[in-house]
Formats: C-alpha cells, structure tokens, sequence
C-alpha cells in the first residue's frame, strides 16, 4: 500500500484492524517523498480513527528537509490527537530552540508541552510555562482557553477558569443553551427537599430498570427524576407506577441533546439548588463507594458537601459474567449476581480537562481495541453550578473531590445482542453506534468464556443487594 497517495475515502472503507497492522508495518520514513509525507498525514488527520496512529508517522522531526512551517503544524496536531510524551516534548524542544518559526507556532508547542506535562504530572512545570510564556494566541483558541481555564482553577479563581472554558467551548456551550429540552410531565411528584435526587434517563431499560431502582433504595432516600426518551418496551409505564419517580417524556433526539445532557441541565436548574450534592448516573450503573454499608448516600454527599466540593468523580466498571451465556440467570437480580468480574487493568492520569482526571482501559479496550473513557461524574452540584456537556464524562469546571467513587457498569447483559441491534437501529450513540457493531460481532464468535487473569472479582453490588 502506497500510503503517500492513499485518500480519504479509501480510509474511511478500511478496516481499522487491518489498517493498523498496515500502517505498523510500514511506519512512515525518510523513503517517502515529502510531499508524499504531508498527504499521509492529512488524510490520517481527517480520518476518525486518525488518534491510533502508530509514532513511526510522526517521529522524523528533526529533519531538516521536512521541518517546514506546514509540516510541523500538521505534527503537531498528530500528536495533539495522539499523545506520545517523549516525541511531543522532543518536538516543543526542538521549535522552542530555533528562531525561525513564528510565534503562534511556538504557542502551539507551548500548549502541547503543558498538556503533556499535566498528563505526566507535572503539574507546577506546566504552571510555570503557562504563567511565563508571552502568549500570542486570541481567546478563539480553544485549546489555549481551555489549558488557560485549567490554570486558573488550580489557582483557585473558579469564575475566571469558568470563563475561560466556556470560551474554549463556545460552540459547544451555545448548542447546549440554544436547545429547547421540551421533556413534558408524565409522573409529578412532591420535590423532597430532604432527599438525594438521582437523575438518570432511559430507553428501553426493562431487563435492569427493577434492580436499578431496588438498589439505589436500599442506598439512601432516594428521589428520581428520570427522562424517557420513548421507550417502547414498557419502561416509562413502569416507572409512572412508583411513588418515588418523577417521570418527564422526551421524544427528541438522544443524540443531539448530547446524550441527554440538555434534559438533565434543564431539570437539575430547575428543581434543585446550589446548596445541595445531586447524582447522575445512567440506568445500567450502579453508584459504589467504601463506606456504603456504614453510611447511606445523603450521609456521603453531605459529608462530601461539607468539604465544599462541586464534583466527584468515579471509575467505571465494566461488569461481566465468568460465562457470556448466562446459564443460571432468571431476572435482573441474577444479572447483577452474576456479572461480578472487571478488567484490572485501568490506567488514571492527570488531565487539563474537567474534571482534570482520565481513566482509561478496561473490558473493553481488552477485548475490542475499543479506547474508552473511564472516568465519569455521576456526584454534582445542583442548581446550575456545573453543567454536564458529554453525557456524564465531562462538565464545566469545578473543584473536585479527592474521593473517587466507582460506578458498576452492566452493559452485557442475556439480552445484550438484541439490544446493541436496537441501538444500532436507533442511531443515537456515539459514532452511530459503531462499538455496538464491534460488541455484536465479538458475541457472535462465541468465546463466551472471557475471564482472564487480569479478571478481578468484586461483588460489593451483589453483596450489597442480598443482605438484609
């Protein structure tokens, strides 16, 4: 495969697979024309999956026949899409100490050098460069503005970091406020002040939805307030039945409400306020933390309060059988029963992001090549204070907790291949749906035995549920 002349087209009809094993075997070298180089890389950077590419496409930097002012920037946003430490500081090093590059280049490199030093902690050498650089780049910089918002929160001024990332995000924060969430009032309720509200919204979520609600019962004095989005298989009448519901309907889309962050925005500024801790979590995860035998979730969350954070952060656990098949299940209870293994293979690094922690491995980067975001935010301030804008991965900014919670994931579930099927259909996940297609295609090669060794057991949910 000729690399130099491939197009974007014919990447986006290769399979990932494939093409990655290509591309490791034949890394980009000094053999290639330059011109080839650069046609390379753009179409890798147009290219979604553009964030695996290998580092032999990136490494050549110190030559001199390819370190023109176009190449570097296109290195540049490379490795801002795939962070590889020693090449990006390497990299900054090499544009920081030669003369003849303009300025907003280097403060390209500046900012690519500081994100890396955050990620590797070091945290005060990114500080550092940030307060002694003389930048040149405008408040339209994304990037800038958000390592800016990410400074001034570690300095503690919470309003200027807050202004600074909505710059960063204008066009992001703009489609959140200029949406109309329309949920209607199917189930009211009187709003107990006194209670935890969880807010959550579901699709379809009958094979779980009884053990998600039993559970988070037996946890604290729960009030739910639950948006379905039309779901078709019975979920919303169930939940209009329950005395400790409140149930609005959304029949927009899941997708462009950035995956139901517009309905939940939009709830939480109006029915709670910003004295109190609230949770969001979604239908299949289930909330854990150390002392939950000990104290109930109000009990956390005031304590949690107390020590005036806006945010806890959790990991997210993949949850799955020893056996895919599901010899000895019968309800929801036996699902949560029996998927009592994870992948102990996480990894956590700093991030400049809210909320400034990253997790990533698991499950299912283990058996799908599939690089997922492990780190969620399901304790919150309420009132408006902190809006969440992908899901419950990311808000805006807040001072976070050292607490990190867990938040047990039950996605495969017996009826796992039918419902990635409806998601697939349905089109309101991320990418389409296409990691349903990867998990459909793994269930039909029948190596339904997937414990390994880096399998680790945790039933604190199953044992939590079974006990009086």
């Amino acid at each position: 495969m000729e690399y130099g002349k491939l197009t974007l087209s014919t990447l986006s009809t290769v399979d990932r697979a494939g093409y990655l094993e290509q591309v490791i075997s034949f890394p980009i070298d000094k053999t290639l024309k330059i011109k080839e180089r650069k046609n390379f890389i753009k179409n890798v950077l147009a290219n979604p999956d553009s964030g695996f590419l290998v580092e032999g496409a990136i490494e050549a930097i110190t030559d001199k026949e390819i370190s023109s002012q176009e190449m570097i920037s296109l290195q540049l946003e490379l490795l801002s899409r795939r962070r590889s430490p020693e090449i990006a500081l390497k990299l900054c090093n090499f544009l920081t100490s030669h003369g003849e590059f303009d300025a907003e280049l280097i403060d390209k490199a500046r900012i690519l050098e500081c994100q890396t030093l955050i990620k590797q902690g070091k945290i005060e050498s990114a500080i550092s460069i940030i307060s002694t650089h003389n930048w040149s780049l405008s408040e339209t910089n994304g990037a800038f503005e958000a390592l800016i918002s990410w400074y001034h929160m570690k300095k503690g001024d919470q309003e200027l970091a807050v202004k600074h990332f909505d710059r960063s995000n204008a066009k992001h924060i703009k489609a959140l406020s200029t949406q109309v969430a329309n949920s209607n009032l199917v189930q009211a309720r009187l709003v107990r002040k006194e209670s935890v509200k969880l807010f959550t919204t579901t699709y379809n979520e009958m094979e779980l939805i009884g053990a998600f609600l039993e559970y988070y019962r037996k946890l604290g004095d729960i009030q739910f307030c639950i948006v379905d989005n039309s779901s078709t298989d019975g979920t919303a009448e169930f939940l209009a039945q329950q005395e400790d519901v409140i149930l609005w309907r959304n029949d927009g889309s899941f997708s462009e409400s950035h995956f139901g962050s517009v309905w939940i925005n939009e709830l939480v500024s109006q029915i709670t306020s910003d004295g109190e801790l609230c949770v969001r979590v979604d239908a299949d995860e289930f909330l854990s933390y150390d002392t939950m035998r000990q104290e109930p979730l109000e009990a956390l969350l005031s304590r949690l309060n107390d020590s005036e954070v806006d945010i806890a952060t959790a990991i997210l656990l993949d949850m799955y059988p020893d056996d895919l098949s599901f010899p000895d299940v019968v309800d929801d209870i036996d699902i949560i029963s029996s998927c009592t293994f994870y992948d102990d293979t996480i990894r956590c690094e700093p991030d400049y992001y809210p909320p400034y922690i990253l997790h990533r491995g698991g499950f299912r980067e283990r058996l799908f090549g599939v690089r997922t975001y492990l780190t969620k935010s399901p304790v919150f301030r309420g009132g408006g204070a902190v809006k969440f804008l992908n899901a419950n991965h990311t808000t805006t900014p807040g001072r976070v907790s050292d607490m990190t919670l867990r938040l047990l994931h039950y996605k495969f579930t017996p009826n796992a291949m039918a419902r990635y099927q409806e998601q697939i259909e349905r089109g309101e996940h991320y990418n389409g749906g296409s990691r349903y297609r990867k998990f459909i295609k793994f269930l039909r090669s029948n190596e339904l035995h997937i414990r390994t060794a880096v399998s680790k057991e945790l039933s604190e949910v199953k044992d939590f549920m079974t006990s009086k």
